[in-house]
């Protein structure tokens, strides 16, 4: 046997990995610097929609239902108020703008609901005297 094979055997295998365990053979490797994190600053919030959304909401559902006078004028009224009120505390949004925008229509839409019941119911009475009370129209009416 060679003198490295003698060597060997005394050890159970490889004398190579048993004294350096990196097989690669490098020693070790210089460390790279470590940097501390950078500063974490202030991230500002971005101000909550809640009111935004809520107006936009009601405008939509109040433009919906913005013919009937019972849920138009209360809707476009909240609508109307919650969009200024989000718009003074937190600045101009692009959903409190639609809530205004829709709010205004549907309280136009309640009021001209209002006003063209009322042109009709006085419409209708006048057509009714006019026709006199016999005939078809007053069986259905």
């Amino acid at each position: 046997m060679s003198d490295y094979q003698n060597d060997n055997q005394g050890q159970g295998g490889n004398s190579y990995n048993q004294q350096n365990n990196n097989p690669y053979g490098a020693q070790g490797q210089p460390q790279q610097p470590q940097y501390p994190y950078p500063p974490t600053g202030f991230v500002p919030q971005p101000p909550p929609k809640g009111m935004a959304v809520a107006s936009l909401v009601l405008g939509i559902v109040g433009v919906v239902l913005g013919c009937s006078y019972y849920f138009g004028i209360p809707l476009g009224a909240l609508a109307i108020i919650f969009a200024v009120l989000h718009k003074k505390k937190y600045g101009g949004s692009g959903m409190a703008t639609a809530g205004l925008v829709l709010g205004i229509i549907t309280a136009v839409f309640a009021v001209l609901g209002i006003i063209l019941q009322a042109e009709f119911e006085k419409f209708l009475e006048e057509f009714q005297n006019s026709m006199g009370t016999t005939g078809l129209f007053k069986f259905l009416f």
